[in-house]
């Protein structure tokens, strides 16, 4: 493969489109990839990663996931293993720090060909906050890229143009919430959105 930018991030295929879900440890990034790829979600994912994917370099769109059981915090455990099948409670190993959870016990269903993206997701967990969505720009999108690119210090750019480019093609929206019940309707909305805009 040839040089890329990796990223710390959640990656789940929806419809035939990847969505990119970045974002520090602790923002939420792992729980949301399991609700959006477990069988209570209306609008069901496959999983491609909850922790690094790398954008390869000059091709725009592409993303090669580095798929990994799901790592819950421990303030997330009840909420995963309540949506998780009670024969698969075995596999899940966990300490006081949280779960590790196999993939395959949510979805099944990995996909061999990964699509482009064509969404960019920034999830925040703000405890009690109604779900609130705001469209950000390509200049704000690229600011919090740059704050979850992984190997920026071995790239002669650290990743900056290729971050741009990025943020420039695809829409990106910072979402709070509190509830995953919250997210059934909204990648459906979302992609409503951009087709109306097309």
């Amino acid at each position: 493969m040839e040089d890329g930018v990796a990223l710390h991030s959640g990656a789940v295929v929806y419809q035939d489109k990847t969505i990119l879900l970045p974002g520090q440890s602790g923002s939420g990034k792992s729980t949301v990839s399991a609700w959006l790829t477990s069988n209570h979600s209306s609008c069901r994912c496959s999983y491609l990663t909850d922790e690094l994917v790398v954008l390869p370099e000059n091709d725009l769109g592409s993303v090669v996931p580095f798929p990994r059981p799901l790592c819950i915090k421990a303030g997330a455990s009840a909420t995963i293993r309540a949506i998780i099948p009670k024969n698969g409670e075995e596999q899940i190993l966990a300490d006081k720090q949280g779960d590790v959870v196999p993939h395959r016990l949510l979805n099944p269903d990995f996909p061999f060909l990964v699509p482009p993206v064509s969404l960019i997701l920034f999830p925040t967990y703000q405890a009690g906050s109604s779900l609130q969505i705001e469209k950000i720009s390509p200049a704000r999108t690229s600011a919090l890229l740059m704050t979850c690119d992984v190997n920026a210090r071995n790239l002669a750019d650290h990743g900056f143009r290729q971050l741009v480019q990025l943020a420039r093609s695809t829409p990106a929206y910072r979402i709070t919430y509190s509830s995953f019940a919250e997210f059934n309707k909204l990648l459906p909305d979302l992609f409503a959105q951009q087709d109306g805009s097309a």
